[in-house]
């Protein structure tokens, strides 16, 4: 099996298309055209960068004609995002975490997309915390000692280096970005976050892996740019 893992995204619309056009998953006019790759995206779609909602409407709609074989990860911006309603507190922290270029993306559209009921919010609150295929655990934040048994779900999305591959062949992870702004690997801890929310990216790279059965027969770093 070829699995395609994208990055985290942040708004970035061109740097998203320019990685699904490059690995197969989407042809020169954004449809789907993944038939021979599964496709992860490693989740914080939202916020910092300038088109959230464009980056959000296309993810949407490829998940719809992918027929499972886009498999996109709940990060804790979009967690973020879910929970800003909550209470006036949950809101500011949202803000003080880059919540503002997804308002302002939504612009009007924001409290019919984004609130309980709407099409995004449905889609966000759905979204898996993590995937495992082949002996590998794919998840937004990671996995560290303290959290292996218990898997309490914002670790899940939250925790950061020292982490752990745990009882998997690898594990596979987003939300810190690497000093490099390249993806990077440590004790078959694969990172991904290349700095894309930040602007720090060295290029536009992404993850290939070869999964069977069998567990992981091997990988490859693509670069899009």
């Amino acid at each position: 099996m070829r699995v395609v893992v994208l990055p985290d995204i942040h708004g970035r619309f061109e740097a998203l298309a320019a990685m699904l056009r490059h690995c197969g998953a989407a042809d020169a006019s954004l449809n789907w055209a993944g038939a021979d790759l599964t496709l992860v995206q490693l989740g914080d779609v939202v916020d910092r960068g300038p088109r959230p909602r464009a980056c959000v409407d296309l993810l949407t709609r490829l998940h719809a004609a992918a027929r499972g074989r886009l498999v996109a990860l709940k990060g804790n911006h979009e967690d973020l995002l879910l929970r800003s309603g909550e209470s006036p507190l949950a809101w500011t922290r949202w803000m003080l975490n880059d919540g503002r270029a997804t308002v302002e993306s939504y612009g009007e559209d924001f409290e019919r997309l984004c609130r309980p009921g709407g099409a995004h919010f449905d889609w966000f609150s759905a979204l898996p915390l993590s995937w495992e295929q082949g002996g590998v655990f794919f998840v937004h934040g990671g996995l560290s000692r303290g959290n292996l048994e218990k898997r309490d779900p914002q670790r899940l999305m939250w925790d950061r280096p020292p982490l752990t591959r745990g009882p998997y062949q690898a594990l596979v992870c987003g939300h810190t970005p690497t000093p490099s702004g390249r993806v990077e690997v440590k004790d078959h801890v694969f990172f991904c976050d290349i700095g894309l929310g930040w602007g720090r990216e060295a290029g536009l790279e992404y993850l290939e892996m070869d999964l069977d059965e069998g567990g992981l027969r091997g990988w490859k770093v693509r670069r899009a740019d």
